[in-house]
């Protein structure tokens, strides 16, 4: 089907050209290593993406010309200190990645456990260092507020739309993650538009629709849409979500002011427990609606020279779901729950010659409370050193803290790096929390092996009452790992991505010892394509965590006395793409080998298959 529509929209684009030039004109073709002739003129180079920063040079006969308009705002990215590539994805490689929701992509991180009862519609969460309350997410510049009763104590980052970004950040703290993500924006006159398809097991059908422009008076215009569904099954969680953005703004020179807003609509099935028998064991029925808005005015570029801006922001969650009197998260006097919040951000800086200074105010309008957390940051970053010195000081109710971090990198095949973060204050973890984590890396080739320890105290983790209401809120024993990392391409285009971890213990929401495995080939074959017209990747990747334990009031952190826990697991995840010009064929597939029917969180089952496949098509004019 897909070869067919391909060959039907070539066959259409074919009546559609105009009359063949004047064959008196000099002639501008060269032959492809495909033999086929190419017209340097206008299909040689790809049109570049939305945040490219270069010209097209079309005719200007036959299309508008196309110029570049000045960016609007965006959201300061930290300095990532660590050895070799770090955890930042552009537009195109969070899609190449195969990921549907934030979740899969925080999962290729050291440290990180990923939870999910079911398939995409069902709650998901990611801890690190066995913490789901130790993941914070930014977006552009906005702390994402918690405001599902169903989730206490940790953020669902599938209430965070993928498809709406154009760059994720993750800066690794000793004991903390901090996921800095960028909304899409367009600079070009042109106008773009994409459409993406996906379909697969489950009975999952996915759509995206993207339409962006700017004006010639700097006027920027962009609106998005993704909706997706998947079978009514009460073992693996059904559902449909419907999410809308739209941006409307201005930019020129350093000044820009845009308003945007981001609602989500969705339908969540009952699922029920089919591994283990639990009285509470149960993802109930969920109706709810998810809406983000904010208007931004910003001077200057955060990743270059002086910078200012200002945010006033609202959420807003509201749930229309049944009454469910048995659930503790219920509301009792009704079947509707709406919880709002409202911040607002000053933040401002200097960036230059590889120092960063910048600070942050975010006064949180809470539906309880109202906190203002200060944040500064100093950072200088050149090939040799790096240093990060960070600061975020809340009310005295809540915890503060400090962190320093630096990458050492004496030689070109060896460097080390470490973070220290301090923790103290009246927040719910009481007391004084140290952290640190130490590694260490050899270059071999273009492949980095690295190897290190990392280290948090005891601490507060949540209890994930949306699985299961016996689930509570825990003290968890201090953590001690030592983990190794390999990642780079080892041989032309072929290469690793592989991470491992143990721990000293067990211990609420990490396993003793997980690892994934991932070998690649990435490769725009341009001895056989020099126009840089296609693109292929695939990938084969092994996932490994032993059992993990989850907190209860009768239990502690051993497997004993009835604790509840997911069976340990081993999983084939496996990626293909194909890009042809602005069209992208992708399959993915995850695939259960041991146990066949596996579990993340206890007691239920994870389809032993998924498969999803479709297109990704982006056009111009």
């Amino acid at each position: 089907m897909v070869l067919l529509a391909l060959a039907i929209g070539g066959t259409a684009a074919a009546q559609a050209v105009p009359a063949p030039r004047d064959t008196t004109r000099p002639d501008t073709t060269r032959r492809d290593a495909t033999g086929a002739e190419t017209d340097t003129t206008q299909h040689a180079v790809p049109m570049p993406s939305d945040t490219a920063h270069s010209d097209t040079t079309a005719d200007t006969t036959q299309v508008p010309k196309d110029t570049i308009k000045a960016p609007l705002a965006h959201a300061e990215r930290p300095p990532l200190v660590g050895i070799g590539s770090q955890y930042h994805w552009d537009r195109d490689q969070m899609f190449a990645s195969g990921g549907i929701n934030l979740l899969d992509l925080l999962k290729l991180i050291p440290g990180v456990t990923a939870f999910r009862s079911g398939w995409i519609t069902s709650p998901q969460y990611a801890a690190y260092l066995g913490n789901p309350a130790r993941v914070r997410y930014f977006y552009d510049g906005l702390e994402i507020e918690n405001l599902d009763p169903r989730s206490p104590g940790a953020l669902d980052p599938s209430e965070v739309q993928l498809f709406s970004l154009e760059d994720v950040s993750v800066e690794r703290g000793a004991d903390e993650l901090r996921v800095y993500l960028r909304s899409w924006r367009v600079q070009r006159t042109s106008t773009n538009t994409r459409v993406d398809v996906l379909t697969g097991d489950e009975g999952t059908n996915l759509y995206r629709g993207f339409y962006g422009k700017r004006y010639g008076n700097g006027m920027a215009l962009q609106l998005a849409g993704q909706q997706y569904g998947t079978n009514s099954d009460p073992t693996i969680g059904g559902g449909d979500e419907l999410a809308l953005t739209g941006r409307l703004g201005w930019a020129k020179g350093a000044w820009s002011i845009d308003a945007y807003a981001m609602r989500s609509s969705r339908t969540r099935d009952q699922q029920d427990q089919d591994l283990v028998a639990s009285v509470n064991g149960v993802v109930p029925e969920q109706d709810r609606t998810r809406t983000d808005a904010y208007l931004r005015a910003g001077y200057g570029d955060p990743d270059s020279g002086s910078w200012a801006q200002v945010m006033v922001a609202t959420e807003q969650f509201a749930e229309h779901s049944g009454f469910h009197p048995e659930l503790d998260f219920a509301p009792a006097d009704s079947a509707d729950t709406t919880m709002s919040a409202k911040q607002i951000v000053a933040t401002g800086g200097f960036t230059r010659w590889g120092l960063r200074l910048s600070a942050a105010d975010r006064l949180h309008f809470l539906p309880n409370s109202t906190l203002n957390s200060l944040e500064a940051r100093l950072a200088y970053e050149r090939k040799e050193l790096a240093v990060s010195f960070f600061a975020d000081y809340r009310g005295p109710d809540t915890t503060s803290t400090e962190e320093a971090s630096a990458r050492f990198t004496p030689l070109d095949f060896f460097s080390i790096t470490g973070a220290v973060t301090h923790r103290h204050g009246g927040g719910v973890d009481g007391g004084e929390q140290v952290a640190v984590r130490l590694e260490a890396g050899l270059k071999v080739f273009n492949t980095w092996f690295t190897g290190g320890i990392l280290r948090r105290d005891a601490t507060l983790v949540p209890g994930l009452a949306a699985y299961d209401t016996s689930f509570v809120a825990r003290r968890a024993a201090a953590a001690t790992g030592i983990y190794g990392t390999i990642r780079g391409k080892f041989y032309k285009d072929v290469g690793a991505d592989v991470w491992g971890v143990r721990y000293s213990n067990n211990g609420y929401y990490r396993p003793q010892v997980q690892t994934r495995e991932e070998l690649y080939l990435d490769t725009k074959w341009l001895s056989r394509f020099p126009s840089g017209n296609f693109g292929f990747r695939g990938s084969i990747a092994h996932e490994f965590r032993q059992n993990v334990l989850f907190p209860t009031t009768t239990t502690d952190e051993t497997f004993d006395n009835n604790a509840p826990f997911a069976i340990f697991s081993h999983v084939l995840v496996g990626s293909i793409e194909v890009r042809i010009l602005d069209a992208v064929i992708f399959f993915h597939s995850i695939y259960g080998i041991n146990p066949p029917i596996y579990e993340i969180v206890p007691g239920y089952a994870q389809p032993r298959q998924l498969l999803t496949y479709g297109v990704r098509w982006q056009f111009w004019n």
